[in-house]
């Protein structure tokens, strides 16, 4: 990687949105800011806010999950804390910046005495995975609206029900449509196939060795194209490391493709059985898109992926 590619830059800086009444920062959630030197995108980011669930389920909150994207992190936090809501739940966000956050709230001995944890998964299997969730969502559109556009307001009147719904499940159907048309839109915006979405990715120019590559895509609200976050393009080994020091911060990392593994590994940590239980009551997700990474890459893509996620593949010993 040549000097001249290398920036520092607020790609994939995750928002968590905590109460209904709490405004998402649009610009900040799509806009890429850029650092030239390492120290002033540090110093920036320890300045960014972090905030704590709201929610008040304290189950197992001896551990600590780091949730890297698309690792299975959704189910996992149900299994080991017995829904998704939980005290320690601070969304994408990595070890490094929720270090240095319980630092300055004065919770350092708080953060130290966590058992910390966190799931990678291959990065060929990883991208294949974020292209199809934000290009065809996560669930199939289960419920039709009468509506042109899915982007316009809900309205309760317009949707068809095959089923007697609340109106609760059917606005949150509606807005899982919603998220799909805006992927679907998104990925649009990039690439009109798989292949040319992984081309556009291994030809930004503008990488941080710490996040990962922007996106020059087109904004369809100003008209015009710019670098752009992009989720599942991030790299993962940056979610567990220290930024200063590349001192591994949590205690063990688990693989999304051994993922029963990890789930024993919790239950014998915390000594609660019951982790074991709800992943085997579970009904595992499978998704309606579902075709295998391997079907979906040339010998091309293969070395592409291979150079953009070279350090996650070195790190952690993964191939194609």
């Amino acid at each position: 990687m040549s000097e001249e590619t290398t920036q520092y830059h607020s790609a994939n800086f995750p928002q968590f949105k905590r109460d209904e009444t709490e405004k998402w920062d649009k610009d900040l959630a799509k806009t890429a800011m850029m650092f030239n030197k390492k120290e002033d995108w540090l110093t920036w980011l320890k300045n960014q806010p972090l905030k704590r669930s709201f929610s008040e389920n304290k189950h197992n909150s001896n551990i600590f999950h780091v949730h890297i994207p698309k690792t299975g992190g959704i189910s996992l936090k149900y299994y080991t804390y017995g829904d998704v809501q939980h005290y320690n739940n601070f969304g994408h966000h990595s070890a490094w910046r929720l270090k240095e956050w319980f630092k300055a709230e004065g919770g350092e001995e708080e953060w130290n005495n966590y058992y910390k944890f966190a799931v990678v998964r291959n990065p060929w299997d990883l991208l294949w995975s974020g292209y199809k969730y934000t290009k065809w969502g996560f669930n199939d559109f289960v419920i039709k609206s009468s509506t042109p556009n899915l982007l316009q307001p809900y309205n309760p009147q317009i949707i068809e029900q095959q089923t007697l719904l609340s109106e609760d499940h059917v606005r949150q159907q509606h807005q899982k449509n919603v998220n799909a048309v805006k992927g679907q839109r998104d990925n649009r915006s990039i690439a009109n196939s798989f292949k040319e979405y992984v081309e556009v990715i291994f030809n930004s120019k503008q990488i941080n060795p710490f996040s990962g590559r922007l996106i020059f895509r087109y904004d369809e609200d100003l008209g015009y194209k710019r670098y752009m976050n992009m989720p599942f393009t991030t790299y993962q080994f940056p979610y567990i490391v220290d930024y200063e020091t590349e001192e591994i911060l949590v205690d063990h990392v688990g693989r999304f493709e051994n993922y029963k593994e990890t789930i024993y590994h919790l239950a014998e940590v915390t000594g609660d059985n019951s982790i074991i239980h709800n992943y085997n009551l579970s009904t595992k997700n499978v998704s309606a898109t579902e075709i295998h990474y391997k079907n979906m890459y040339d010998d091309d893509m293969i070395n592409m992926v291979g150079e953009i996620y070279r350090e996650d593949i070195l790190r952690f010993n993964y191939d194609y």
